[in-house]
């Protein structure tokens, strides 16, 4: 079952309601508050563009391109680095299990706020009658009953809607806790507003102090809280996006993830500190007495609140935990999703499986935090996580994407359909600033964990750091149960840019589609001659230049593309080659499969026939250069021994020649080739190859063939052939591509002895020119050979 939105829409829903219930609840107005009221919002926003975006949508560019889960996508860039994105999906999954805890607590509290069950000392209720709060490793033995069947219910909702397709879980619960946080939202924001002493609480909310702004403290709290408010390096962003189908506008979803975060921010520190200011009001006691980090704001502050609300207290208290309950449903089924995604696609195991895996495993480990030390537990998990592992893992997803890939492939992927666009500095973020950010943060995380913890604490914390090591690492060396690679190149050329550069072998096709084309083809994609090709190689003057180009003049002139079915001459004498379009299928032999001239039926023009398609007729028919041998032996004798059917030469070319030099002594009985090493500037064939005395031109065709059956009759006396003997050629000669990659190895594999020398009045010893045949299968090339 292939995970795909129903829409871009739906992704930008799910986001959403993944993020607002975070940490935006429970600890930004805390900080807020702390940190210089309304001027924190000045570096925190500062931080949203600085590192929140940045980090966002590289998340999603990844995630969009590569439509895989990070462990994934970490494997093909190198395989060492597949343990980084366990190591993060995991430390997602850790959070995920003592928030569901915290949910329990959560909806406890909304039975109890049915009657105020906390009682009057709400403080002591929660944690003594209700938590059972100990730091005594004896209090594992101890289970608390309700938070237990709490968990089971929040990890049954999690099985129930992750296992289904995205769209009919995710995505359905997405919507609603997002209608219902802001319809609950909205309502107790306007009845929050009309109690007495709102105005103060939201004043004292508000206040600036514009001496924090020379703090580099409150700045670096505003940029810490952003890894947790919006989940940067929660890999849930990565493994949402890779969901998206279709053109997705990356960069404008990820604005305006960021500006309904935001806004819901500042509109829960408004509730909840309109509820506080009303308090202060009614207890005669300041507000900043009622002010407290994380838990004990949510289940002691406003349970005492809610204790003065008479009689409003049983519809404000039970809306204000669901609440805190709705918007964090859509948040437990994204921080399952990076895990259950990198299993399924790792082990070959199907969503439902992975799903209810992973929610049994879940669900044995969040008991050990609904025990008397899970209070305990929770507070120092929490701690290690939030100010050492997951800040590290955001410095090392980012060094990894920024520096060891190339992160300058994934700007197009952004700004192919984003009305904002990234440039040059969103890469200088990702690579330089953001990491020395997060760098200082960590290291001042790793001190105050080291600094303010006991001895216990620190063997806790000891012991949390091992299972983060052991468990990724083991989940990289199971060895993966379905293709675990990546197509990651989006070049024609078949380059892959996250593994090493590999050689993928080309056609002559692709050659002519690429924009700059390779020297041995022209603008249309034709042959152009080799010897050209080799004397630009060797062109060392630019006083050579108008030189060079009479001589192409002269080349084009001689060349054309030599075709069977046209009527066209070559008259020139030269070397076939010299007059061939090495890109036809010409060059195909007929005996292989996949030889067929129907490709090429444009070329041919009107006197192609579909009847040469047929398998009989090219089975029956003879490739351009097994005419050509055939012709060219014996000077065109025995032509109709060698001949299923007839074959006319007159409308396809006259006779070619090898090549010979009239100027050469006849001493020597072949050609011998020059090195290209010891060659300036080749103006034509006639400069690279010597030739011997030429022979007399051969008669006509009409008159050679009673010429050959008068010879027929004689029985000619047979000689023993000399075993020849091969030069080596010169690599040069062959490196411009006249015999492809395989390079004259191949000429000589295809090579067989030449027939035996009949005894002929008309030639001499002296004269004779070898010729060879290549298997008559239509090979590259008819060479005169050197002995």
């Amino acid at each position: 079952m292939e995970n795909r939105w129903g829409s871009s829409t739906g992704f930008l829903i799910a986001m959403i309601g993944a993020i607002i219930g975070l940490s935006g609840i429970w600890k930004f107005s805390y900080l807020m508050y702390e940190n210089g009221g309304g001027t924190f919002l000045i570096p925190y926003i500062l931080a949203i563009v600085v590192m929140a975006i940045p980090i966002l949508v590289l998340e999603f560019a990844v995630g969009f391109k590569f439509k895989s889960s990070l462990p994934k996508v970490f494997y093909n860039i190198k395989s060492e680095f597949e343990i980084i994105a366990w190591f993060i999906v995991f430390l997602i999954f850790i959070v995920l299990i003592y928030y569901t805890c915290i949910m329990s607590w959560d909806l406890i509290y909304i039975i109890l706020s049915l009657f105020k069950g906390w009682g009057n000392n709400p403080s002591v209720f929660f944690t003594t009658t209700l938590l059972h709060s100990t730091s005594n490793p004896y209090g594992l033995t101890y289970l608390v009953v309700p938070i237990g069947v709490g968990l089971i219910f929040i990890w049954g909702l999690i099985y129930l809607f992750s296992r289904k397709e995205i769209n009919k879980g995710i995505l359905t619960i997405s919507k609603i806790s997002l209608i219902l946080s802001f319809v609950l939202l909205i309502g107790m924001l306007i009845f929050a507003l009309q109690l007495p002493g709102s105005r103060t609480g939201i004043m004292a909310l508000f206040n600036p102090n514009w001496g924090v702004l020379l703090d580099v403290n409150v700045w670096l709290a505003a940029f810490g809280q952003l890894i947790f408010s919006y989940g940067l390096g929660y890999a849930v962003a990565s493994t949402y996006s890779s969901y998206i189908p279709g053109d997705a506008k990356l960069i404008d979803n990820a604005w305006i993830i960021v500006l309904v975060s935001l806004v819901f921010e500042v509109l829960v520190s408004v509730l909840l500190f309109a509820i506080m200011g009303y308090m202060a009001l009614g207890r005669n006691i300041p507000i900043t007495s009622l002010v407290s980090d994380g838990f004990s704001l949510i289940f002691v502050v406003f349970p005492n609140v809610f204790n003065i609300m008479d009689p409003w207290v049983y519809m404000v208290a039970p809306a204000f935990f669901l609440l805190l309950f709705v918007g964090s449903l859509s948040t437990i089924l994204a921080l399952i999703e990076p895990l259950s995604n990198a299993i399924s696609e790792k082990f070959a195991w199907s969503r439902d499986r992975a799903v209810r895996q992973l929610v049994l495993v879940g669900l044995f480990l969040s008991f050990i935090f609904a025990t008397g030390m899970g209070e305990y537990l929770l507070r120092i998990t929490d701690s290690f996580i939030s100010q050492f592992a997951i800040i590290l893992g955001v410095l090392l997803e980012l060094l990894v994407l920024g520096w060891v890939y190339d992160i300058e492939d994934l700007r197009s992927v952004l700004n192919d359909n984003s009305y904002i666009k990234v440039d040059q500095s969103w890469i200088i973020t990702i690579k330089f600033i953001i990491p020395i950010i997060l760098a200082v943060i960590w290291i001042l995380g790793v001190y105050s964990l080291i600094l303010a913890g006991d001895r216990q604490s620190l063997l806790v914390q000891s012991v949390i750091a091992s299972i983060f090591v052991i468990v990724p690492l083991a989940l990289t060396i199971i060895p993966y149960k379905t293709d675990y690679s990546l197509d990651l190149s989006d070049s024609k050329s078949g380059v892959n840019y996250f593994k090493e550069k590999e050689y993928v072998e080309k056609t002559i096709d692709d050659y002519a589609e690429e924009e700059s084309h390779n020297p041995l083809f022209d603008k249309n994609g034709s042959f152009v001659s080799p010897y050209k090709s080799l004397r630009n190689r060797f062109k060392k003057d630019d006083n050579e230049d108008e030189e060079l180009d009479h001589i192409e003049e002269e080349d084009k002139s001689k060349s054309r593309r030599l075709n069977r079915f046209g009527n066209s001459k070559s008259k020139s004498g030269k070397n076939v080659l010299r007059n061939v379009d090495m890109s036809s299928e010409e060059f195909d032999s007929p005996y292989d499969e996949d030889f067929d001239d129907k490709y090429n039926r444009d070329v041919y023009g009107d006197s192609y026939s579909e009847s040469n398609d047929s398998p009989q007729d090219k089975r029956k028919s003879k490739s351009l250069f097994g005419k050509l041998n055939v012709f060219n032996r014996d000077d065109g004798e025995d032509l109709e021994d060698d001949f299923d059917e007839d074959i006319s030469f007159d409308n396809d070319f006259d006779y070619i020649s090898p090549i010979k030099d009239e100027s050469q002594s006849a001493k020597r009985s072949g050609p011998s080739f020059k090195s290209s090493k010891d060659a300036e500037i080749f103006d034509n064939l006639d400069d690279y190859a010597e030739r011997p005395k030429a022979k007399p031109k051969a008669k006509s065709k009409a008159k050679s063939k009673p010429k050959a059956k008068a010879k027929s009759s004689k029985k000619p006396k047979v000689e023993e052939p000399v075993e020849e003997e091969y030069e080596d050629f010169s690599d040069d000669f062959f490196d411009d591509g006249v015999f492809g990659d395989e390079g004259y190895e191949s000429l000589l594999d295809d090579y067989v002895e030449p027939k035996s020398k009949s005894k002929s009045k008309s030639k001499s010893k002296k004269d004779e020119d070898k010729i060879y045949d290549y298997e008559r299968k239509g090979a590259d090339s008819v060479f005169n050979l050197d002995e």
